[in-house]
C-alpha cells in the first residue's frame, strides 16, 4: 500500500485547493490509524516516518511527514497518544524495581517502612548526621543492568519485558 504524504502546495491555495489537501490529510490520517490498529507498542513521530518508508515516503520527506503527523495529533485528527512519549532520555521502571519483586503485602510494606524510618531517625540522632537513604532492588545485587537503545520507539518496544525484569530502560 502505497501512502501519499499531503501535499499543500505553495503559496494561498484556492477553496479547491484547500478541499483537496485536507482529503489528503484525511486520507493520510486514516492510512496512519490502519497501522497503528496493528502495532503492539506505540512509536514517536519520528518513528511513523521509518514505518512510513515502507509506504513510499522518501527519506528527503521525513521531517515535513514528522510536523504533519504532529499537525495532525494537534488538530484532533489522529490522537494525542498515537505517538511515544519522549521522556528525554529517561530511564523508566527505576521506582517499580523494589516494587514488582516484592513478596510483602502493602500492610507488610508499611510497617518496615515505619521501623525503617524510626531506625533511620534514631541512628542519624546518633550519629548527630542525616545520611539516610532507603535501598532499592539494585543495592543488594551484584551486578547493576541498565538496557539503552538507539531510538525511542526501541525503549517503547522493549519496555515491558524490562519492567518484568526490574531492568531500567533509557534511549
Amino acid at each position: 500500500m502505497v501512502i501519499a504524504l499531503p501535499n499543500p502546495g505553495r503559496g494561498r491555495r484556492s477553496a479547491e485547493a484547500e478541499l483537496k489537501y485536507q482529503r489528503q490529510i484525511e486520507e493520510f490520517c486514516g492510512a496512519i490509524l490502519e497501522i497503528n490498529s496493528r502495532l503492539d507498542f506505540r512509536v514517536s513521530s519520528r518513528g511513523w516516518c521509518y514505518i512510513l518508508e515502507e509506504h513510499g515516503l522518501g527519506k528527503g520527506d521525513f521531517d515535513r511527514a514528522q510536523r504533519v503527523v504532529n499537525d495532525c495529533r494537534k488538530s484532533g485528527l489522529l490522537p494525542l497518544n498515537i505517538c511515544a512519549d519522549d521522556g528525554g532520555r529517561k530511564a523508566v521502571h527505576l521506582d517499580e524495581a523494589s516494587a514488582n519483586l516484592n513478596p510483602y503485602s502493602i500492610a507488610d510494606e508499611v510497617e518496615r517502612e515505619l521501623e525503617n524510618i524510626e531506625t533511620a531517625r534514631a541512628d542519624a540522632i546518633e550519629a548527630a548526621g542525616w545520611d539516610y537513604s532507603p535501598y532499592g532492588f539494585w543495592h543488594a545485587q551484584d551486578t547493576y543492568v541498565e538496557m539503552l537503545v538507539e531510538k525511542i520507539d526501541l525503549k517503547e518496544l522493549f519496555s515491558g519485558i524490562c519492567a518484568d525484569f526490574c531492568i531500567p530502560i533509557a534511549n
